[in-house]
């Protein structure tokens, strides 16, 4: 009963922290079409509704409103335009309880993720100690992009822990073989996929953890232990892939599989010309609409989207994006953990050059940071893909992993990174050193209350001067239409009237209890609020452009959380 203390404690931070920030956020961008489109699917059963991502994130938020009055008379959606209609239209019909709605569509995403939280304490029990598995739920608990998405009804926090569960459970699977631990995993990857497109990525990981994830456990393997091991890899393969095609028609409702090649009218480029490469009769074994939304999705992507990285806005990605996300939104007390581990990794010469012989790294790269470099890798390959650090969550659990590992070799005085263990006064540095990490890592997420969608370390100037963040990343780094519920309230305070907002998203901020009237692209008397992403010009959703960069070199007279930015204009300026 005592050991179970420890992790129910972080476990109810974590709760606190992801329900006390997210209460007064205000309804984000994708959050207001997500809601809708899943409430739409859980009551008319019309897969339709499932468009541009998965439907089971938005399904799993609709059980929030199941037991409501929302209203939801919505057409199911073509385009992307209609995703930001749906979102529109829900919000005219639910006027009175619009925010309630969406504070209990959060509540099943915030169980989600405590069930992520959980899976991360009892795996890393499993494949360490007691010990890492608790510092692995310490850094879980704490971490501020996670805590940020948890308590958001959209698709990031959904994928991320199916994602992980579908390794944590073929980890288990290698560990003892049998079809009911496969048939777990692959329900998990089934998961991933009705969640979020971008979960893709594991049907290329999955093979190479399968074939090569055992292999470091185990000393002396003989040279064709891989050519042995192939056949039973393929067929895991095979068994896993059904067992995620069958969850992914369920999640389709069985809906319109295997429709010829000939019966669907693509708008990307890249299914275009499969179209054109393959015979027309050739059926395609997945729903109609989850073929639809993956054009869609690829249609989307291809678009010359406005992309935003260190003071600089463009249409074209960079491949350093991510890596730029990760060096600023991480906590940089994290960053320095996993440079100590990686810096172990070289000290360490893995693999170890005597045959046979294990090290602290043994079997551990396969789980921890492989998964989360291939996922931010192939990030960085999709250029257009670049919207904030919400896309590379999945990757952050694994991160996290990897860190508590090098936490806990440090705690044991074992002299990370130094390759032989240490004694004396070494030892004792390195074990405060490790205690000096995690109080800053706690430290400066708990300093950045309750705004963690805008989280920054301190590179960027942390909790402490978060007013820099606008120079660095833009889009849901920063601003994802958070903050108008507060700015309400700092209205009515301030007194800061006659006003003018402009949004980032689609929903105006007089839904929030905001007094004012839209702001046009001219120079106006009186107060202006806006939301920061539209003064540096990133405007995808209204396709203003650069209507309000004129602002961009006003002083503004306050920010709130560093989203909305208040000007002041006039004689009459205080």
């Amino acid at each position: 009963m005592r050991k179970g203390i420890a992790p129910a404690l972080l476990l109810s931070v974590f709760g606190l922290l992801v329900g006390a920030s997210s209460y007064n956020n205000s309804v984000t961008v994708d959050e207001s079409a997500h809601l809708p489109l899943g409430l739409c699917y859980l009551r008319t059963g019309n897969p339709a509704y499932a468009l541009m991502h998965g439907p089971l994130a938005e399904l799993l938020a609709a059980l929030g409103l199941s037991l409501s009055d929302a209203r939801c008379e919505i057409q199911a959606p073509q385009t992307d335009l209609d995703f930001w209609r749906t979102a529109y239209a829900f919000f005219e019909q639910n006027p009175t309880h619009y925010l309630h709605l969406f504070r209990l569509g959060r509540i099943p995403i915030l169980v989600l993720a405590l069930g992520l939280g959980l899976l991360v304490f009892a795996w890393t029990r499993k494949r360490r100690d007691r010990l890492t598995a608790i510092l692995a739920l310490f850094l879980f608990a704490f971490g501020p992009n996670l805590i940020a998405h948890a308590g958001l009804a959209t698709t990031d926090l959904a994928v991320t822990a199916f994602s992980f569960a579908s390794v944590a459970a073929l980890w288990f699977y290698l560990q003892r073989p049998s079809w009911p631990r496969l048939a777990l995993a692959g329900a998990a990857l089934g998961g991933a996929l009705l969640s979020k497109y971008t979960a893709g990525l594991l049907v290329l990981l999955v093979p190479i953890l399968l074939a090569f994830g055992a292999s470091k456990d185990q000393p002396r393997l003989p040279r064709p232990f891989l050519l042995r091991r192939a056949p039973a890899t393929i067929l895991a393969t095979l068994g896993l892939g059904l067992i995620a095609w069958l969850v992914l028609l369920l999640g389709y409702s069985w809906d319109h599989c295997f429709e010829p090649l000939r019966a669907f009218t693509f708008k990307s480029g890249w299914w275009q010309g499969l179209q054109a490469a393959l015979p027309g009769w050739l059926p395609l074994p997945f729903p109609r609409q989850f073929i639809e939304g993956l054009d869609l999705q690829s249609f989307d992507i291809a678009r010359p989207w406005p992309i935003y990285l260190l003071g600089r806005l463009s249409t074209r990605g960079s491949r350093y994006y991510q890596l730029v996300v990760l060096l600023y939104k991480l906590p940089l007390s994290l960053i320095i953990i996993l440079a100590l581990g990686l810096l172990s990794l070289i000290l360490h010469k893995i693999p170890a050059k005597k045959p046979g012989a294990q090290t602290f790294w043994s079997g551990n790269l396969w789980w921890t940071l492989h998964p989360a470099a291939a996922w931010v890798a192939a990030l960085s390959f999709l250029g257009s893909s670049q919207f904030g650090v919400r896309l590379l969550i999945p990757a952050i659990p694994f991160l996290q992993l990897f860190a508590a590992d090098t936490l806990a070799a440090m705690l044991r005085s074992t002299g990370i990174p130094f390759r032989k263990r240490s004694t004396g006064i070494l030892a004792r540095s390195t074990g405060i050193l490790a205690c000096a990490l995690l109080t800053w890592y706690a430290a400066s997420t708990l300093l950045a209350f309750p705004f963690y969608i805008s989280y920054f370390n301190e590179l960027a100037g942390g909790p402490f001067n978060p007013h820099r963040g606008h120079e660095i990343l833009l889009d849901s780094n920063l601003d994802w239409d958070q903050d108008w519920l507060r700015f309400a309230r700092a209205q009515e305070q301030n007194h800061w009237e006659p006003l003018h907002y402009a949004q980032f998203g689609v929903i105006e901020p007089e839904g929030y209890g905001v007094k004012g009237e839209p702001l046009g692209c001219e120079p106006v008397e009186g107060y202006v609020a806006i939301s920061v992403n539209l003064v540096h010009g990133m405007d995808p959703i209204h396709r203003q452009g650069l209507c309000y960069t004129w602002l961009s070199f006003r002083q503004p007279l306050a920010k709130m959380d560093s989203s909305i930015w208040v000007f002041h204009f006039g004689p009459s300026a205080r």
